[in-house]
């Protein structure tokens, strides 16, 4: 028995020995010093077993230089004054920009001894081009799907598949992990994630100080634009392309091709009356100017057809036939949220009632189906935006 352990040993010692001199160079070690995005900056030959000399500090557009590290995730940097070389090795350049978005803080418990959490406006650094993401907004999946995960610098994406509509079915892969719900998220798949950003949104944003406590090393984006709008998302777009520099111009380009179709559509606008109905089941609700829909109002230039609706409750303020009725509205737009979450859609139940097609819009044949997707789980992602103005467009393609 004491011969074979003396044989493994040396078996041991002859492997590592190899090892060691595959990662030499003639007696030196290779140190490679990598930009973001795994590409060489340069690379020079050392001694073993010695100090390194810090090379020039290395530039990235109008980016952070924050140092080099021993890991793509910089996690650990390296100490030029204290650490040795022993070995081939690569360090890498860790570049970050400040960026300005708006989070949840829980400020308080209500009187039922829930959190309260207040909308906080901060500025935070975030690292260029991370390269294992998760994202709880399904919104920013669809701007990876259009540009391109490989395009954007990410090797590893995560994202929750409860609720995911047609357009993400590629997600459906197990190449994506499953991160949860988009209110909950399974920590032990972010756990074995380790990832380098997390994404939130309006229905996650609650979870910003939780997430940045569990995942210090894990840089956290809110880009919650839940009461919809292109202001917010141009912002939220912007945030995006400095992050990601390999998408940043194609983004840039949605982002300011997305402001002339806003404009195009304001241009076509006159006067005309519109209510915006979410279908809920046996339920209609109505949303007014500075609800959640409220876009269409507020940015757009619809006139509210009851400019008193005040709408305060996520999913509108419920009403009647009766109520329609009596408004009597020029343009109704419909979204059925059966068909976003899942569910048997009940819109027929409202396009065939005679109290509804005895309204303007009725007679007039001015009652608009919106796409659920993407006004309901997608609102600010790419394909989902397009759609967003491809249904409001319905107006003034059904009057020429």
């Amino acid at each position: 028995m004491k011969k074979v352990w003396i044989v493994l040993s040396l078996m041991s010692i002859i492997i590592l020995t190899a090892c060691q001199v595959n990662e030499l160079e003639n007696g030196f070690a290779r140190v490679e010093f990598m930009y973001t995005g795994d590409s060489l900056i340069e690379s020079v030959l050392i001694e073993p077993n010695q100090l390194l000399e810090e090379p020039v500090e290395p530039t990235f557009g109008d980016y952070e230089f924050m140092g080099w590290y021993k890991d793509s995730q910089f996690i650990t940097q390296w100490d030029f004054d204290n650490d040795f070389v022993t070995g081939h090795m690569k360090l890498y350049a860790k570049f970050v920009i400040n960026l300005v978005h708006t989070v949840s803080k829980q400020s308080g418990l209500n009187d039922l001894n829930e959190p309260v959490y207040q909308r906080v406006t901060q500025t935070d650094s975030f690292r260029v081009n991370p390269k294992v993401v998760v994202t709880f907004a399904l919104e920013i999946a669809d701007i990876f799907k259009v540009l391109g995960l490989e395009q954007a610098g990410i090797t590893y994406f995560g994202l929750p598949k409860s609720n995911l509509p047609l357009s993400l079915e590629m997600y459906q892969s197990n190449n994506y992990p499953n991160t949860g719900t988009l209110f909950e998220p399974n920590y032990d798949t972010l756990d074995l994630m380790d990832p380098d950003l997390i994404i939130i949104g309006g229905r996650s944003a609650s979870l910003y100080e939780t997430l940045k406590q569990r995942y210090p090393h894990a840089d956290i984006l809110d880009t919650s634009n839940s009461t919809f709008s292109f202001t917010v998302q141009q912002q939220v777009f912007d945030n995006i392309s400095l992050i990601f520099t390999g998408i940043k111009d194609d983004l840039l380009y949605y982002r300011n091709q997305f402001m002339t179709d806003l404009n195009t559509l304001k241009s076509k606008l006159n006067g005309e009356d519109a209510l915006f109905l979410l279908v809920n089941g046996d339920n209609i609700s109505v949303f007014g100017s500075g609800s959640r829909y409220g876009v269409i109002y507020d940015e757009v230039g619809f006139i509210p057809s009851d400019p008193d609706q005040s709408t305060l409750e996520a999913h509108g303020n419920v009403v009647s036939f009766e109520y329609i009725s009596s408004v009597n509205p020029s343009i109704i737009f419909l979204m059925d949220r059966g068909q976003a979450v899942g569910s048997s859609g009940t819109i027929d139940l409202v396009m065939n009632n005679q109290l509804v097609k005895n309204t303007n819009a009725g007679k007039n044949g001015d009652i608009f189906v919106l796409d659920a997707a993407s006004w309901y789980i997608l609102p600010g992602g790419i394909e989902s935006t397009i759609q967003m103005f491809e249904d409001l467009n319905q107006v003034f393609e059904s009057n020429t």
